[in-house]
């Protein structure tokens, strides 16, 4: 608006020149940007532009699996004013270590710890949930007022050092680059090779270099590609306690909200989270089948298969010593290739269905399966625990009956809504649906269906193509 007023006539030349380019750039931005006042308002909130906005950035360590994809090892703070940003590098355990509250934790992560921490934050797989609990606990323990909270998994990393390319960390014998970096950082953080009550100087330095090579890269089109696909598979997830902001990630998709079923609607969501304190999850491939019985008398019943291969080997186990010695590590205590890999994958699953739903019976190698209720996100769960050694592959088969009947006085429509949860694993996804003798099937499934966000994805393309 300001730039509309400017008679570019009276300008010297060069003066002249400079507003007519400034003024196409503008024309060229509006065009790309949704005309929708969403994302405007939202954009503004989040840089800042009339009043400081504070972030919590989580560091997710989707090697060791959380409900809203890894464990938060670390925590970037971000003020945010005037479109400049000042970041801080935070350990988890640092933050932590001053909190003298004693808060029972629920029921989902009792298995992890008998007091919850911040650490132990993204609990829910439905995140506003989790973020709102971040805020919470960080402003408890920290005493500082946070407007915003964003997620994103550690394998990220490696997607993004292929564009930047390797990185030189003083202290550290080459360069780190997207083959290594996972293994050299872990090594480090778990190993305390560095100063011993600051375990993740290592990466906050790597932190403080990439930023400075990020933001040198020449080509940023390569870079929006990678957060809208990353944005898309919900490996980057933001909730936000100003409105505006928090309607700009739901615009783009990344609210990372679970999704409400309306009363005749299937629903699944298998969770799972890592309670052995090591890195195994990278290691893990993941197949879940979802069968449902259709009977003559209106009822429904579900089975569901998830079966889980740990994949670690000898080659695996070479690969990271070799990685290892290649930085001058080559005394590796066994503890630390356990942490790696080498140990048993112990996960609690939660598998969230509709609310109501009645469990019938399970097989396979688990036990003790508890029927929840989610408060938080309105929905039943069933609770369990899975071992899975190296080489091993373990099936959990679980049968129930939903709370709701198709009524066949017209053609009856079933529809189920299936939700990944965040992070390394991505499972290989099978649907069936078998009726008896006396029902037709009439099988539809929309081309639309893993459609996360049109508008997000118009807007990231425009950016990319210009």
């Amino acid at each position: 608006e300001a730039i509309e007023k400017i008679n570019t006539s009276i300008l010297p030349g060069d003066f002249s020149a400079k507003i007519t380019k400034l003024t196409e750039q503008i024309a060229s931005m509006r065009a790309l940007m949704p005309p929708t006042p969403t994302f405007i308002k939202g954009l503004s909130a989040l840089l800042g532009a009339d009043k400081k906005h504070t972030a919590l950035i989580l560091l997710q360590n989707d090697s060791e699996s959380r409900p809203t994809g890894g464990f938060i090892g670390s925590v970037l703070f971000a003020e945010v004013q005037n479109s400049r940003m000042s970041l801080t590098f935070q350990d988890v355990y640092d933050i932590d270590r001053g909190f003298e509250g004693n808060v029972e934790p629920p029921e989902e992560i009792k298995n992890l710890t008998d007091k919850w921490f911040f650490r132990d934050s993204n609990y829910s797989p439905d995140f506003p949930t989790s973020a709102r609990k971040a805020i919470w606990f960080y402003e408890q323990e920290k005493h500082i007022k946070v407007d915003t909270v964003i997620a994103i998994n550690q394998s990220l990393l490696q997607k993004l050092l292929e564009i930047t390319g390797p990185i030189s960390v003083e202290g550290l014998a080459k360069p780190l680059d997207k083959n290594n970096y996972q293994t050299i950082i872990s090594y480090i953080v778990e190993s305390k090779l560095t100063v011993p009550y600051q375990p993740k100087k290592v990466l906050k330095d790597f932190i403080e270099v990439f930023q400075k090579q990020f933001y040198s890269v020449k080509k940023p089109a390569k870079i929006a590609n990678v957060f809208l696909k990353e944005i898309s598979a919900a490996n980057i997830l933001g909730y936000s306690d100003i409105a505006e902001v928090e309607n700009l990630f739901k615009f783009i998709g990344m609210d990372g909200a679970m999704i409400a079923t309306s009363q005749n609607e299937d629903y699944l969501n298998v969770i799972a989270t890592s309670i052995n304190g090591n890195k195994t999850d990278s290691f893990i491939d993941q197949e879940i089948s979802h069968t449902t019985y259709v009977y003559s008398n209106s009822e429904l019943i579900n089975e569901v298969s998830i079966s889980r291969h740990h994949n670690y080997s000898r080659a695996d186990e070479a690969k990271i010593k070799s990685i290892l010695a290649d930085f001058g590590y080559t005394d590796v205590p066994e503890w630390i290739m356990e942490i790696f890999g080498k140990a048993r994958n112990k996960a609690i699953f939660r598998v969230y269905v509709p609310k109501g739903s009645e469990f019938i019976a399970a097989d396979g190698k688990i036990k003790n399966i508890k029927t929840l209720y989610d408060k938080d996100t309105d929905k039943t769960y069933f609770s369990f625990i899975m071992n899975v050694h190296p080489g091993q592959t373990i099936t959990a088969n679980l049968r129930y009956k939903l709370p709701f009947k198709l009524d066949y006085a017209n053609p009856a429509a079933y529809r189920l809504i299936t939700q990944r949860q965040p992070g390394l694993i991505i499972s290989k996804f099978t649907k069936k649906i078998i009726a008896d003798g006396s029902l037709e099937i009439l099988y539809s499934y929309p081309s639309n269906a893993e459609k996360i966000s049109l508008a997000a994805y118009n807007l990231f393309a425009a950016l990319i193509k210009s």
